[in-house]
Protein backbone atom coordinates (compact mmCIF):
# COMPACT_ATOMS: atom_id res chain seq x y z
CA UNK A 1 0.00 0.00 0.00
CA UNK A 2 3.04 2.38 1.13
CA UNK A 3 4.65 1.88 -2.23
CA UNK A 4 1.78 2.53 -4.66
CA UNK A 5 1.18 5.56 -2.18
CA UNK A 6 4.45 7.17 -2.86
CA UNK A 7 4.94 6.28 -6.39
CA UNK A 8 1.93 7.55 -7.11
CA UNK A 9 2.24 11.00 -5.05
CA UNK A 10 6.10 10.50 -7.03
CA UNK A 11 4.74 10.50 -10.75
CA UNK A 12 2.46 13.33 -10.22
CA UNK A 13 4.42 15.96 -8.49
CA UNK A 14 7.79 17.06 -9.02
CA UNK A 15 9.42 18.23 -6.76
CA UNK A 16 8.07 15.41 -4.63
CA UNK A 17 6.29 16.98 -1.49
CA UNK A 18 6.68 14.05 0.31
CA UNK A 19 9.54 14.28 3.26
CA UNK A 20 10.13 12.41 6.28
CA UNK A 21 7.87 12.80 9.03
CA UNK A 22 9.51 15.16 12.02
CA UNK A 23 7.84 17.26 14.33
CA UNK A 24 8.86 20.26 12.25
CA UNK A 25 7.79 18.61 9.16
CA UNK A 26 4.07 18.51 10.89
CA UNK A 27 4.02 21.63 12.41
CA UNK A 28 4.64 23.15 8.75
CA UNK A 29 2.35 20.96 6.78
CA UNK A 30 -0.25 22.40 4.67
CA UNK A 31 -1.63 19.33 4.58
CA UNK A 32 -1.15 15.87 6.47
CA UNK A 33 -2.52 12.35 5.56
CA UNK A 34 -2.23 8.95 6.49
CA UNK A 35 -2.47 5.79 4.40
CA UNK A 36 -2.53 2.00 5.36
CA UNK A 37 -4.81 -1.10 3.86
CA UNK A 38 -7.78 -0.76 5.73
CA UNK A 39 -8.22 3.87 5.46
CA UNK A 40 -6.45 3.86 1.99
CA UNK A 41 -5.84 8.00 2.18
CA UNK A 42 -7.24 9.41 5.27
CA UNK A 43 -7.09 13.27 5.76
CA UNK A 44 -5.41 14.20 9.56
CA UNK A 45 -8.39 16.95 10.38
CA UNK A 46 -7.20 18.73 13.08
CA UNK A 47 -2.77 18.56 14.31
CA UNK A 48 -2.48 20.04 17.79
CA UNK A 49 -4.95 23.23 17.87
CA UNK A 50 -4.98 23.75 14.23
CA UNK A 51 -7.66 22.44 12.32
CA UNK A 52 -6.52 21.10 8.69
CA UNK A 53 -8.34 20.22 5.52
CA UNK A 54 -7.86 17.59 2.83
CA UNK A 55 -5.66 20.07 0.15
CA UNK A 56 -4.99 19.11 -3.34
CA UNK A 57 -2.30 16.19 -3.04
CA UNK A 58 -4.60 13.97 -0.38
CA UNK A 59 -7.57 14.73 -2.63
CA UNK A 60 -5.83 14.11 -6.03
CA UNK A 61 -3.79 10.79 -4.53
CA UNK A 62 -7.53 9.50 -2.95
CA UNK A 63 -9.31 10.33 -6.68
CA UNK A 64 -6.42 8.26 -8.63
CA UNK A 65 -5.86 5.52 -6.36
CA UNK A 66 -9.25 4.73 -5.18
CA UNK A 67 -9.77 2.26 -8.57
CA UNK A 68 -6.13 1.24 -8.07
CA UNK A 69 -6.12 0.10 -4.35
CA UNK A 70 -9.13 -1.58 -4.36
CA UNK A 71 -7.75 -4.08 -7.46
CA UNK A 72 -4.67 -4.88 -5.42
CA UNK A 73 -6.80 -7.13 -3.10
CA UNK A 74 -8.82 -8.41 -5.42
CA UNK A 75 -6.18 -9.47 -8.16
CA UNK A 76 -4.05 -11.19 -5.11
CA UNK A 77 -7.76 -12.89 -4.08
CA UNK A 78 -8.12 -13.93 -7.79
CA UNK A 79 -4.65 -15.75 -7.52
CA UNK A 80 -5.13 -17.61 -4.62
CA UNK A 81 -8.77 -18.88 -5.84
Amino acid sequence: MRRVVLREARNCWNPYPGVRVACENLQAADEVFLTNRAHRIWPVRSLDDRTLTPGPVTRHLQTVLQPLLYELPMRKFLANA
